[in-house]
C-alpha cells in the first residue's frame, strides 16, 4: 500500500515539472488568432498581426485574401474526372500564394515561379513578381539561374533605390557539371540583399552567349531562372529536361516582416493602443528588414 501511495505521489511530481514544458509546446503549436476571427485559410495558420477581415490584423499591410482555388486531376485508365477546391492565402491583388506565416522568426514564405526561356525563341523572357507587399525579401534567398547557355537579370528596388544584377550560367559539355554545385558551370547563383521588394522582374535567355553552340539544345532545351530560398533547391543536371514539364512549379521565398515603422522604445509608450506586444510574456525585438518591431514569447 504505502508503495502505491509512493508511486503516485512521484507521478504527480513528474507531471508538474513537465507541465510547463507542455503548455510551452502547445503555445508554440498553436499561433494565436484574435476571438471570432479566421485561424486559417487551407492548411496555411493565420496569426495575429494578420488577419482576413477588418479588426483581425493589425493594418492594411498584414491583410491575407483567402481564395478559392480548383485544382482538376483525371485518371488515364478510367473516365473519372475531379475537380479539387482548395482554399490558399494571397496578397492582396496578386497571383502570389503565401506557404507559412512564422511568428518566431519574423517570417513568411510565399511561392515563387519559374522563369524560362527555350531554344529558337528570338527574344528574353520576363516575369513580373508582385505581391503588392511592403514586407521585403530577406537575406536568406538567392538568385539561381541554370543551363549551358544562359543569360538571367533580375531587377527591382530597394525602398527608392533601384537594383540590378545578372547571372551567367555555362557548360561545354555535360560531363562538367557537377549535381549539387552552382558555381557557374550549368547552374550559377548568387545573394541577394536583404530589403529588396517582392515585386521585382525576373530576366531569362538562353543561346544569349554562344547560341547553343557548346552543347545541343537537344539536352538543354531551355534556361531557367528563379529565385528560392538558400537551402530549398539543389541542382542536377536532370533539371535541363525535367524543368521544361513543370511549367507551373513554385519555389519558397522567404520575405521578412515587422510591425509598424516603430522602435520598441516608441511602440511601447502606447501600451493600450497599437502596441502588438500585450501578451503576459511577450517581448519586443527591433527589427531592421523592414524597419519596426517583432513580439516574441521567450522559452
Amino acid at each position: 500500500m504505502m508503495n502505491d501511495v509512493h508511486e503516485m505521489h512521484l507521478q504527480r511530481q513528474v507531471v508538474l515539472l513537465l507541465l510547463p514544458l507542455i503548455i510551452l509546446l502547445l503555445a508554440k503549436s498553436q499561433p494565436i488568432t484574435k476571438p471570432g476571427c479566421q485561424k486559417s485559410c487551407g492548411s496555411v495558420s493565420i496569426p495575429y498581426p494578420f488577419g482576413t477581415t477588418p479588426g483581425c490584423y493589425y493594418d492594411e499591410s498584414f491583410l491575407i485574401t483567402c481564395n478559392h482555388t480548383t485544382t482538376t486531376t483525371t485518371s488515364n485508365n478510367t473516365v473519372s474526372h475531379h475537380d479539387h477546391d482548395l482554399q490558399k492565402p494571397f496578397f492582396p491583388n496578386s497571383n502570389v500564394s503565401i506557404l507559412n506565416i512564422s511568428l518566431e522568426d519574423g517570417e513568411l514564405r510565399v511561392a515563387n515561379s519559374i522563369v524560362r526561356n527555350c531554344y529558337a525563341t528570338t527574344n528574353f523572357t520576363l516575369l513580373d513578381t508582385t505581391t503588392n507587399s511592403t514586407f521585403p525579401l530577406s537575406g536568406r534567398n538567392k538568385f539561381t539561374a541554370i543551363g549551358c547557355d544562359t543569360v538571367a537579370f533580375i531587377e527591382g528596388y530597394r525602398g527608392k533605390h533601384y537594383y540590378g544584377t545578372a547571372c551567367l550560367a555555362i557548360c561545354n559539355k555535360t560531363e562538367d557539371i557537377v549535381d549539387n554545385s552552382c558555381s557557374g558551370i550549368g547552374c550559377c547563383k548568387m545573394d541577394i540583399p536583404q530589403g529588396l521588394l517582392l515585386n521585382y522582374t525576373t530576366y531569362v535567355q538562353a543561346g544569349l552567349m554562344f547560341n547553343y553552340t557548346l552543347v545541343s539544345h537537344e539536352i538543354n532545351p531551355c534556361g531557367y531562372a528563379f529565385v528560392v530560398e538558400d537551402g530549398a533547391y539543389n541542382f542536377s543536371s536532370s533539371d535541363f529536361m525535367s524543368f521544361q514539364k513543370r511549367s507551373d512549379s513554385t519555389f519558397p521565398v522567404v520575405l521578412d516582416w515587422a510591425v509598424a515603422n516603430l522602435t520598441c522604445q516608441q511602440a511601447m509608450t502606447n501600451l493600450t493602443g497599437s502596441y502588438a506586444c500585450l501578451a503576459t510574456n511577450s517581448r519586443c525585438f527591433d527589427s531592421t528588414n523592414p524597419p519596426g518591431y517583432r513580439c516574441k514569447c521567450p522559452p
